[in-house]
């Protein structure tokens, strides 16, 4: 490791929530990382008595480990923005940080290749190479690609690992993986205080990309996933409303009005179809869910949406929406394929998920 790299430390920060099993695992996975020069921030968002014990029995004697315990969960989005507030107060030379959910574990030149790939070039935002924990053929995530009704969805979760070993621009990376540079979080911040557990990750994402800051995949920074440890704990109809919600909230926040003007006919067509499809072919569940989150963001969401946009745009300067267009997946490409699986082959959609 060059002299160049090795003065900055790298924050890494983790929240657990009644997961110290894995908790343990994911760091004992860092010391046993080639890049040594980290410090890690573990946030515990109101665990179980016996588990916070685990943990802190596990740290005793690890200098290089921050804890901070709250008495009450405060989601993972305003955990990870108190771990980096803590970083700022503590932490003086460092110019960019990890996020690793606690159910990950990393390759041991996992942090080398991400930062490495930091220094390399004008990137802000680096997505790992999230691989199952329990199938290491599979994908989870590189990264997240926009739908042009404004959803914001994995790349190559699912697919074969092989698939995915080129370095690729994408629109952020993941929050279980990922490096973010400081010098974006300080001018645009880290996650919208309106999110708790879910999408805060892909606003972010978008919010960058919108902001002119540039996002990449790194094929090389190799992260298992155990998928879905943390989300099983608190998933139910209400999350899963929550989700869909936070969706719309995240596009009508973040976009400009003529990207709106194009894409916003295509997104009320594809949600009536949906719901429409969901009906008819007895897929209850999904179309209620649809129903209420579309109901709640109109009726409920607008107010603080319009309040957070206005103040998104009268300190950020956006690219163009004829950039944004370009970076767009048409919908069709996407969710003929989902649709047919979801509503044809009957198998259990990302809200039917855990």
């Amino acid at each position: 490791m060059s002299q160049n790299r090795n003065h900055k430390i790298l924050p890494i920060v983790i929240t657990n929530w009644n997961g110290s099993h894995d908790t343990i695992e994911c760091i004992s996975s860092i010391f046993d990382s080639s890049y040594k020069n980290w410090h890690i921030v573990l946030i515990d968002n109101n665990s179980r008595t016996e588990d916070v014990e685990v943990l802190k029995s596990f740290l005793k004697g690890k200098e290089q480990i921050s804890f901070i315990q709250n008495d009450t969960n405060l989601g993972f989005a305003k955990a990870n923005n108190q771990a980096i507030s803590y970083c700022r107060q503590n932490i003086t030379n460092w110019d960019c940080c990890i996020l690793l959910n606690n159910d990950t574990t990393i390759a041991r030149d996992c942090l080398d290749h991400l930062y490495s790939h930091f220094k390399s070039g004008k990137v802000d935002l680096i997505a790992a190479k999230m691989i199952m924990y329990n199938n290491r053929n599979i994908m989870d995530n590189a990264g997240h690609r926009m739908l042009n009704t404004g959803e914001i969805v994995p790349i190559g979760h699912n697919d074969p690992v092989s698939q995915h070993k080129e370095n690729a621009n994408n629109i952020g990376p993941c929050g279980g993986a990922c490096l973010l540079s400081r010098d974006m979080i300080n001018n645009i911040g880290l996650f919208d205080d309106y999110f708790s557990t879910g999408y805060e990750d892909a606003e972010l994402g978008l919010r960058s990309f919108i902001a002119g800051y540039k996002a990449e995949y790194c094929p090389e920074a190799i992260v298992y996933h155990k998928k879905g440890m943390a989300i099983k704990k608190v998933f139910d109809d209400e999350y899963a409303i929550r989700t869909q919600v936070n969706i719309l909230y995240s596009y009508f926040k973040l976009m400009p009005l003529g990207t709106m003007l194009i894409n916003v006919p295509f997104m009320v067509v594809r949600n009536f179809m949906i719901i429409v499809a969901s009906i008819f072919l007895f897929r209850w569940k999904y179309a209620s869910i649809m129903s209420k989150a579309i109901l709640r963001f109109v009726t409920k969401e607008l107010g603080i949406t319009k309040f957070n946009r206005r103040a998104f745009q009268s300190k950020t300067e956006s690219i163009s929406s004829w950039k944004i267009l370009r970076n767009q997946t048409f919908f069709l490409i996407y969710d003929i394929k989902r649709a047919w699986n979801y509503l044809i082959k009957r198998q259990d959609s990302t809200l039917d998920a855990y």
